[in-house]
């Protein structure tokens, strides 16, 4: 196993449901926000500190720059935020906004308090948003879907909170075949993980309202099948 991510063992269609139950809350363990950090956030800082490009958050700026401009920053709102690192990274994208952040993770805003004080930082369920419809004028979804198998509840409500645009990020595909899922053990914990069809999510987008704007890939792996990409989608 890595320090971040190994051991996939893929699951039967019979044991999801109830893995994915027991599972539910396994990012809200103690552990992992440093290991995270530590393993995965550090690096990926310190690479766009210094300037350097790297394909996840290429593709989200891609994305980001085709919303129309407006003199008013828009009110962005980042669901499944771990310890709201997308405070910093939007900036040195050249993302402006207005950044607010919620995850389930008490110890992630443990994490976001020492590192971003300034930061609105909320403790909530991503499928059960505490904010009022059209909050934000954008919200994000990153590697949270993944983790999720109630994801169409997530998207609904991201779509309900936001006004204009949700950014779903580092969203995981098959190329060929059918959704499917896995247990693993990311930073050391065990945890549940999908890649969707396409075909699949993108009926889910349009029964919350969501249209695709862009689709900007992240990376390719056809020997296993998958890709990343990240989805721009307007509310309608």
């Amino acid at each position: 196993m890595s320090a971040i991510s190994g051991s996939y063992r893929r699951l039967d269609p019979a044991e999801v449901v109830s893995v994915a139950a027991d599972l539910a809350d396994a990012w809200k363990h103690a552990s992992i926000p440093l290991r995270q950090y530590e393993n995965a956030v550090k690096d990926e800082l310190r690479n766009l500190r210094e300037g350097r490009s790297l394909p996840v958050f290429d593709a989200l700026i891609r994305a980001l720059n085709c919303i129309p401009k407006t003199e008013k920053r828009p009110r962005l709102l980042e669901v499944g935020a771990s310890a709201a690192y997308y405070s910093e990274i939007l900036p040195l994208l050249g993302f402006e906004c207005d950044y607010e952040a919620l995850d389930f993770s008490i110890y992630f805003k443990q994490m976001a308090e020492r590192l971003y004080p300034k930061v609105p930082f909320h403790v909530g369920d991503a499928a059960d948003l505490i904010f009022e419809e059209g909050s934000f004028d954008i919200v994000i979804s990153g590697s949270l879907i993944i983790h999720t198998y109630n994801y169409a509840e997530i998207i609904a409500e991201s779509a309900r909170v936001a006004s204009g645009y949700v950014v779903m990020a580092r969203t995981p595909l098959v190329l060929t075949g059918d959704t499917i899922y896995f247990v693993k053990e990311a930073y050391g914990v065990p945890v549940f993980e999908c890649r969707y069809r396409e075909s699949e999510l993108l009926k889910t987008f349009a029964k919350c309202g969501l249209v695709t704007v862009a689709r900007e890939p992240i990376f390719m792996d056809k020997p296993n099948n998958c890709e990343q990409v990240t989805y721009l989608l307007e509310k309608t």
